[in-house]
């Protein structure tokens, strides 16, 4: 058996670099994977923080809202109930009810 020493010098030469490569890849597979799962270990600790901020700022934001409204509300209601004692618009006036 003749063994062609430049084909298996290149033949070994390839599997370590084939093998290097292979070991930095599933370095950088398993950085990720590690990275990834802080970003999996940190979302449940932010993630009541950002639901109570939400509530806060539903809550505010509905208080503030229904001041108004219910002020417009009531004096509409007032108007209402008082408007038939005030003193009707002029005929033609701008201010009559159509």
């Amino acid at each position: 058996m003749i063994i062609d020493l430049p084909v298996m010098a290149t033949a070994v030469f390839t599997r370590v670099i084939y093998t290097r490569e292979l070991r930095v890849q599933a370095e950088q597979i398993k950085q990720i994977n590690e990275h990834l799962e802080a970003l999996v270990r940190a979302r449940p600790d932010d993630l009541p923080k950002k639901n109570k901020a939400l509530e806060e700022y539903t809550f505010i934001n509905a208080h503030r809202l229904r001041a108004p409204v219910a002020s417009i509300l009531g004096c509409i209601r007032y108007s209402r109930r008082w408007s038939c004692r005030l003193p009707q618009p002029p005929p033609g006036s701008i201010f009559r009810n159509r």
